[in-house]
Formats: C-alpha cells, sequence, structure tokens
C-alpha cells in the first residue's frame, strides 16, 4: 500500500502544476505609453489600442487629467481588445502656450479584482489662435478737423478666425463691426470732430476673436485724441451750428448770430479784425470771451484810421455773456443790450470785467435786465456819446471804473425806477460844459445813484437831471485824490492814439439822435 502511494506521488504533483498553468490570469498590453500629437489643434486626434493577452475578463476604466484631452470613452470590457479614441478641446480648456502634457490613467479588473493602473503619456505643442494687434494704442495727436487712421492686424494660430469690433464712443467711427481673418487686416478708424468739442478725449475698441465661432478673450485697444476745434484766418457771417472756439487772428466779415443752445468761446490772446462796417455779434446762446493778463483778447475795426462806428458791436439777445481780459473798439456799440427782450425775465448771466472799451458811440448801450449785475474794473476811453446808457435795471454796481471820457457823458440814465450804485471809480474833468458824469432825461423819475469812494477831477456839477422827480444822487465818502489800481489794467499796452470828435453841442439834437438810435433794436428777435 505504501508502495503504491509513492509512486502514484509524481504524478499528482505533475497534475497540480498543469491545473495551476490553466487558470493564470490574463494580462492587458497598450498600443503605446507615448503619444505625440504634435501640434495641437481642434482637429487633433489619435487612438489607444488596449489588447487583452491570455484568457480571461478584463475590464477597465480610463480617464484623463486635462480637460483639453477628451477620450471618446470612460471605460469598457476589452474582450481581446479595444480601441478609444482621442480628441482634443481647445476653447476654454487648460491648454497652455508651448509643451502641454496630459496623463491618461487606465485602471485595469482583472477577473474580478482590481489591478495596478497603467499610465499613458500625451503631449503636443500648442498655439492659442487669436488676434495679434500691431499697436498697443492709438495716438491721434491734436487735431483741427475730423481725421482717419488704420488699425493692423494679423492672426496668430492655424484655427478659423472671425471677430466682432466695438467702439465705446460715437466720436470714434469704425467702418465695419465684424470680419474674418486669414492673415492680415486692418481697421479704418475715424474721429468724427463734429461730435466733439475741444479738449482731450480718450475712447476704446473692443476686438473679439472667435475662434471657430467660439469667443474668445476681448482685446482693448485705447484710442486718444485732443480736438482743437478753434476756428482762425477768415471768418464770413454765419449762424452758429455747433459751439465754435476761435483762436490766434481773425478777419471777421460778416455778423455772426449765436443762438439759444450753442456757444462762440473766443480764446485768450486772439486778435479779431472787422472787415466790414454791417458787422455784428449777435448773443442769444452764450458768448465766452475771456483773456487774461498777459492774453488780451482783442476785437476792433481792420481800417487803418477807423472811425467810432467802423462795426455794429456785441448785441445781447438774453443769452450768456461772460467777457474779462477784452480789448473793444471802433464800434458804434462795444456792448449793446437794447436787444434784449424786456417782457421777459433773463436766467442767464451776464459777467463784465477788466475790459477797455475804446473809440465807439457807446461803451455799454441800453443796460436794462430785472436782475442784478455787478460790472467791474471797466475802462472807458474816447467814447462820442455815453459810456453807460442805462435804460432799465432794478440793481446795477459800477466797480473800480475808469471813466475816462472827457468829451461825452460818463453815465446816461434813459428810464426811471434805476438804483444804480458806481463804488471806488475816477471821473475825469469834461471838455464841454453840455458833458455831464451823471445825466438824466427831465420828464423821468426815480432813478437813484449812489456814489462811493469816488473821485472827480473837477469841481464843476456832476450831474443833470437830478434833484427833481425822485431823481437823486448821494455821493458818500468822497475820494481828494486819483484812486489807483482801477480799471481793466491793462491801458498801457494800448496807448491813446485816436483823436475824437467833439460831442454834439446841442442838447436837444443829442437826444432826438439818440433816441431815434434807440429804435433800432425792434428789427431784431432772439433766436
Amino acid at each position: 500500500m505504501n508502495t503504491l502511494r509513492l509512486l502514484m506521488f509524481p504524478f499528482l504533483f505533475l497534475l497540480i502544476v498543469s491545473c495551476r498553468k490553466e487558470i493564470e490570469p490574463p494580462t492587458i498590453s497598450l498600443s503605446s505609453t507615448l503619444i505625440d500629437l504634435g501640434t495641437i489643434t481642434s482637429t487633433s486626434a489619435s487612438s489607444l489600442t488596449l489588447s487583452q493577452v491570455g484568457d480571461g475578463t478584463i475590464s477597465y476604466t480610463i480617464s484623463s487629467n486635462k480637460s483639453w484631452l477628451v477620450l471618446s470613452k470612460s471605460g469598457n470590457t476589452i474582450n481581446k481588445s479595444d480601441l478609444v479614441n482621442l480628441g482634443v478641446v481647445t476653447i476654454n480648456s487648460d491648454l497652455v502656450e508651448g509643451e502641454n502634457v496630459a496623463t491618461l490613467t487606465i485602471t485595469p479588473t482583472i477577473n474580478g479584482s482590481p489591478s495596478t493602473p497603467i499610465q499613458v503619456v500625451v503631449k503636443g505643442n500648442f498655439k492659442q489662435t487669436t488676434i495679434a494687434t500691431q499697436t498697443q494704442f492709438v495716438d491721434f495727436g491734436t487735431i483741427s478737423k475730423s481725421m482717419t487712421k488704420y488699425l493692423k492686424f494679423n492672426k496668430v494660430g492655424i484655427e478659423n478666425l472671425t471677430y466682432d469690433v466695438s467702439s465705446d464712443n460715437a466720436w470714434l467711427t469704425l467702418d465695419r463691426t465684424s470680419g474674418s481673418l486669414v492673415s492680415t487686416d486692418s481697421l479704418k478708424l475715424t474721429v468724427d470732430v463734429k461730435k466733439l468739442i475741444e479738449g482731450n478725449y480718450t475712447a476704446n475698441i473692443t476686438l473679439t476673436p472667435k475662434v471657430n465661432g467660439n469667443p474668445m478673450k476681448a482685446i482693448v485697444i485705447p484710442v486718444k485724441v485732443t480736438y482743437d476745434g478753434a476756428l482762425s484766418g477768415d471768418i464770413s457771417g454765419h449762424l452758429l451750428s455747433k459751439n465754435e472756439i476761435w483762436s490766434d487772428v481773425i478777419n471777421l466779415s460778416g455778423t455772426i448770430v449765436i443762438p439759444k443752445g450753442y456757444t462762440l468761446t473766443i480764446k485768450p490772446g486772439t486778435a479779431i479784425n472787422v472787415t466790414n462796417s454791417d458787422v455784428s455779434i449777435q448773443v442769444y446762446g452764450k458768448l465766452v470771451m475771456n483773456g487774461d493778463a498777459n492774453n488780451i483778447i482783442v476785437i476792433k475795426s481792420a481800417n487803418m484810421n477807423p472811425t467810432y462806428y467802423d462795426w455794429g458791436g456785441i448785441e445781447y439777445g438774453g443769452g450768456d455773456i461772460d467777457i474779462s481780459y477784452a480789448y473793444i473798439k471802433d464800434a458804434v456799440t462795444c456792448l449793446d443790450f437794447y436787444y434784449l427782450d424786456w417782457t421777459t425775465t433773463p436766467t442767464q448771466a451776464v459777467s463784465l470785467h477788466h475790459i477797455l472799451f475804446d473809440n465807439c458811440q457807446y461803451g455799454l448801450y441800453g443796460v436794462s435786465s430785472s436782475f442784478a449785475s455787478k460790472f467791474y474794473n471797466l475802462t472807458f476811453r474816447n467814447i462820442y456819446w455815453a459810456s453807460a446808457y442805462i435804460l432799465k435795471i432794478s440793481n446795477l454796481t459800477f466797480s473800480n471804473v475808469e471813466f475816462n471820457t472827457p468829451n461825452s457823458h460818463d453815465i446816461r440814465v434813459g428810464n426811471g425806477n434805476n438804483n444804480i450804485t458806481i463804488e471806488n471809480s475816477n471821473f475825469v474833468s469834461k471838455n464841454y460844459t453840455d458833458a455831464y458824469h451823471l445825466f438824466i432825461y427831465s420828464d423821468l423819475s426815480n432813478c437813484k445813484i449812489n456814489l462811493n469812494k469816488c473821485y472827480f477831477q473837477t469841481t464843476s456839477p456832476i450831474s443833470l437831471g437830478f434833484g427833481v422827480n425822485g431823481n437823486t444822487v448821494t455821493n458818500t465818502t468822497s475820494q481828494t485824490s486819483t484812486i489807483s489800481d482801477i480799471g481793466c489794467g491793462f491801458t498801457h499796452k494800448y496807448p491813446n492814439t485816436v483823436r475824437m470828435r467833439p460831442i454834439l453841442t446841442n442838447t436837444i439834437e443829442l437826444q432826438r439822435k439818440e433816441r431815434k438810435a434807440s429804435t433800432r433794436g425792434t428789427k431784431f428777435k432772439a433766436l
């Protein structure tokens, strides 16, 4: 019996070994463990074949650690072999410029038991398709008229590329809003100065690339421009249709009308030569005429030997007037308020200071409104009829004024019920007995003039027509010597070279001419 067992042992050993070889688990093999995609694009593709070696059952899961690398399946049972397709997503992915590496992790399950994961490396080089501009900003510099520039750009990458483009300001227009880019292109940019007033401006152009129809990160290109809209040279008469700016030397040959809602700005240092006697500047909108101590604005006749009626003057129709550091001469009336519609209370402002009125019939004519005003640092020189002719005003103050008008009245009042204050001012002596510092028509009443800290060069009567009908002149703290540092402050720059005609000696004739002249305002109507 023991002998039999010993004889059977080798046979059993061989049988056990043979059985073990029959149940050896299957293995998994891969077509590659390194896949090189080369240049990564939206059409890049590859595949991975998983094969089973040996009998048994192998299933697996497969995943990518990068969002740009997508797989046709997430797992399967191999059943001898299985194919996994690899694709690329270039939009909104984690691709970076240059080399990109993704790792595929394959986790097999062999005969129901998890096995050691296997990794496959997938690599490639990526260049994002987009738009490259040849400049980071566009600078038009300083312009005085509409101008065009071109923004050049080119395609980077190999994908299909289109774009949308827009401007965020109406003054910057583009020749298109979209396009398709194959290699290079250019965009026409135009600055429309009709939509600008003088100043510095910035705008942004936004280029949005679309790769295969998918919007990418927008590219913003700043645009800068400085608009110098000032007109100079020859200007003919016209009605403003937009805001205007004048500068340098102007040769004005016709009447300028500033309608409501529009502004004429005259820059410091501008010299306006009026070449036609019919010229006036009519203000129903806004006139800004501000020089400075070093840049006086001059508006005068272009005649070599000017008279005191070579042009009409500035006519106020109820708009805004802001004048300072200006020299106005050779006009019938430097600043005429008669064209104001007295039936309407104006809400606009009148600001006058540091002005030299010279060689004209009137400096200020028909001053009239129902709001209080203060005019200061004025100089009246070589005035023919009156420095200031007051018609109808509730309160008016003249301060720091030089009435350097020996041949004419300084203040002439054409309406009653006025309240006028003159302070800190100088009055020179008159050359004629019928020229007065203060004059009122005898048939008017209730005009009050208050003098305070004023110097009169003469001891003769300073007024006519006062002391009756409630017309009064009150002189407080009269000065005994010339007051310094008043007036416009720049008469030394413009010496007195005009020889004036004497005023009319017949006061009745003068009044008749003056009242006839005052009717001229009825032909104008505010726009």
